[in-house]
């Protein structure tokens, strides 16, 4: 039978290290080597590390399991900064996108803001400027860094616009008119202008923004619109006075042919009312011939049929309507300076029949078909505006000279030319000369539409050309082309009367 601590030494050997049967014959040894105490000793010793090894093994398994804990909460964190950091990203990349949009938007809003015609100017309650537009900046040729931040009337001074403006503006948060303001720059042409100060609708920032718009190209129009009812009144009240005019005419040269009937010796009805009251009709030739009274006779008749001559020209101006037809050009030119003779004046101080009217008209001119008043419009106002110049002639000639020609070119065009002796023009006025309300003449003198109302008549029209040329202090010729009937563009919608049969004038 074995010892008792054989078997103690047995157990935690087979326990312990769990060594197979064939380990007892290595314990026996052992057993014989050592002594019991000894051997119990190292079984403790043995048993104490065991339950350290054991310890070790649960502790390293409860880190194994820590660190795979550790392991999973790690890659869930490192998920969730993930997740964060691309939802950073995103929202990074849409903080961005966003800035840029409104970078964008700001360009795009300035961008319409500058492109505007209109000066815009913002301003704070007090009058500081805020922003300031392209328009603006070429107006008053100060950038915009140089007005922001000072007070309108340090930049703008020539713009009047009060404080009490603005205050009423934002005070009852309406829009304050100003309108047809006379405008005056420095080494410009006065302009008429329209203010509007409208009030910012902002709790945070409030202001006003003034809007300026140039309207000098509407109160000119107006003013044309104006002129143009005045004129066509001006000429249904001529042609009513014409015809007022012909009635009493008419009874003065009848009543100087009755005149010369009545005391002429051939009329056997004389001859006996003679004879009845004792009268020599002889005697009375003979004391009318002493006295004259022919000869104030063919006076009046005279100066009668040249007043009717005056009236019939007068209406035939007048008449309404651009209706085409054929037309004696040389007999329109005569017309015309008869009535420029006789009804215009250049200036109240200046005699148009003073000027040297010379006519050069080709005989064998063939007539072109046109509108004979249009034409007429345009020859008076070539042959008006020539006399205006030489009456504004700085170095007035001794000889003022007006020359009209009409002739036929070499390309088959009817040729009217107006020349005249005056001052000429320069480049930059022979540049603008038939742009529309271009004029030299001082404000209130002329509206700078004759010109340009007669190359819209020579134009579109009549299909033909009208062109200057002048060389300064050697005067100027202007050439009116018109085309024969054979080269009338179909086209235009002057055309469409051909289909009528067509009149010769006179």
């Amino acid at each position: 039978m074995r010892a008792p601590h054989f078997v103690v030494y047995r157990f935690f050997t087979a326990f312990v290290f769990l060594l197979p049967t064939e380990a007892w014959s290595i314990t026996e040894v052992i057993h014989k080597c050592l002594s019991p105490v000894v051997f119990l000793t190292f079984c403790g010793v043995i048993a104490a590390l065991m339950w350290t090894l054991c310890r070790l093994i649960r502790s390293r398994a409860s880190l194994s399991r820590i660190n795979i804990e550790l392991d999973r909460q790690i890659q869930e964190r490192n998920r969730n900064l993930n997740e964060i950091g691309e939802s950073l990203r995103h929202e990074s990349q849409r903080h961005r996108e966003t800035e840029e949009l409104l970078r964008d938007t700001q360009d795009y809003l300035n961008c319409i803001i500058n492109s505007m015609p209109s000066v815009l100017i913002s301003m704070t309650p007090a009058g500081i400027i805020t922003h300031w537009n392209t328009s603006a900046a070429m107006l008053t040729h100060l950038s915009a860094n140089q007005a922001l931040g000072h007070g309108l009337e340090d930049v703008f001074p020539e713009l009047d616009i009060p404080q009490g403006t603005i205050d009423m503006a934002l005070k009852s948060r309406t829009a304050q008119v100003r309108e047809n303001i006379v405008f005056k720059c420095a080494n410009q042409p006065d302009r008429h202008i329209d203010i509007t100060v409208y009030p910012l609708l902002s709790s945070k920032n409030p202001g006003v923004v003034v809007r300026i718009d140039d309207v000098t190209m509407r109160v000119q129009m107006e003013t044309v619109m104006v002129q143009n009812e005045k004129m066509l009144s001006l000429g249904e009240l001529a042609a009513g006075m014409a015809h007022e005019i012909n009635n009493p005419l008419g009874a003065i040269l009848q009543a100087v042919q009755n005149i010369r009937r009545r005391v002429s010796t051939q009329l056997p009805k004389n001859r006996q009312t003679a004879a009845e009251i004792g009268l020599c009709l002889e005697d009375l030739e003979r004391y009318f011939s002493q006295r004259k009274l022919h000869q104030f006779l063919d006076s009046i008749q005279e100066a009668g049929e040249r007043a009717g001559f005056i009236v019939k020209n007068m209406l035939e101006f007048s008449r309404a309507g651009n209706q085409h037809k054929r037309v004696n050009i040389n007999r329109l030119v005569k017309q015309t300076l008869e009535l420029a003779q006789h009804t215009f004046e250049v200036e109240d101080t200046f005699d148009f029949r003073s000027i040297d009217l010379r006519l050069s008209l080709d005989p064998k001119l063939p007539s072109v078909y046109c509108s004979g008043a249009e034409l007429q419009q345009v020859i008076l106002n070539l042959v008006t505006n020539a006399a205006q110049a030489i009456a504004l002639d700085p170095q007035p000639k001794l000889d003022p000279r007006i020359e009209v020609k009409t002739y036929l070119s070499d390309n088959q065009q009817v040729v009217i030319q107006v020349s005249d002796n005056g001052p000429g023009m320069s480049e930059h006025i022979k540049h603008h000369l038939f742009e529309p309300f271009f004029t030299t003449k001082d404000v209130g003198k002329g509206t700078g539409l004759g010109l340009s109302v007669s190359y819209f008549i020579i134009k579109k029209h009549h299909q033909g050309d009208i062109r200057v040329e002048s060389t300064l202090n050697q005067g100027s010729d202007f050439y009116v082309e018109l085309p024969t009937h054979s080269q009338w563009n179909t086209n235009s919608f002057e055309h469409a009367s051909m289909s009528r049969t067509i009149k010769e004038e006179g």
